[in-house]
């Protein structure tokens, strides 16, 4: 025989592990998604300007090994090549791999970190929203910056512009792009604490 619940009897507290469930949930279904799609698109910008920056340094090895010994031939010109194609391009695809998969994770990690060494008040979900509304331009600034990367690519490797001043203008333009990026977030997690710490207890 089931017994009836006892209507008098007060509700049980929910134990803080389902609490802590009930909070991800609220946070990540839609926001979580959104943002590891953004950090594989990101993933994938980058690494192909990676890979275009890769295949140059493979033909500048190549050069560099003839340069080294004249009496190489042409087919030991191309082996050059192809190898160090190989090495830099399986370099490039290890790491956009990496980052595809568990890029967002390690941002998470790295917000973990943060959140601790700060002894922020302001809850680590909080920050974590944060960080997943800032990814949604990333892609964007990635397009933005993997064709800088190009460009740079283009006019370092094959126009040979190597001076620090026509390089300049592209490491500016990189931090810029970086600086698009995290600025956002930390004014975000700024406020976030600011609410936290001025909220009477």
């Amino acid at each position: 025989m089931i017994k009836d619940p006892n209507p008098y009897q007060s509700p049980q507290p929910q134990s803080a592990e389902f609490e802590k469930e009930d909070r991800k949930s609220l946070v990540e279904p839609n926001d979580r998604r959104s943002a590891t799609k953004s950090v594989q698109i990101t993933s994938i910008l980058l690494g192909s300007a990676a890979m275009m920056n890769a295949q140059c340094l493979a033909k500048e090895f190549a050069d560099i090994s003839v340069l080294g010994n004249q009496s190489l031939s042409n087919f030991s010109y191309y082996v050059n090549w192809i190898f160090a194609i190989g090495v830099n391009g399986l370099l490039v695809v290890v790491l956009t791999a990496a980052s595809f998969v568990f890029g967002l994770r390690v941002l998470e990690r790295i917000t973990y970190w943060i959140h601790q060494l700060t002894f922020a008040k302001a809850p680590l979900s909080q920050w974590n929203q944060s960080v997943y509304r800032t990814l949604r331009s990333l892609p964007w600034l990635a397009l933005v910056g993997s064709i800088g990367w190009c460009f740079w690519c283009y006019q370092f490797f094959l126009l040979e512009r190597r001076s620090f001043l026509s390089t300049l203008p592209f490491i500016l333009f990189g931090h810029l792009v970086a600086a698009a990026a995290y600025i956002p977030l930390l004014i975000r997690w700024f406020w976030i604490e600011f609410r936290a710490r001025s909220s009477p207890s």
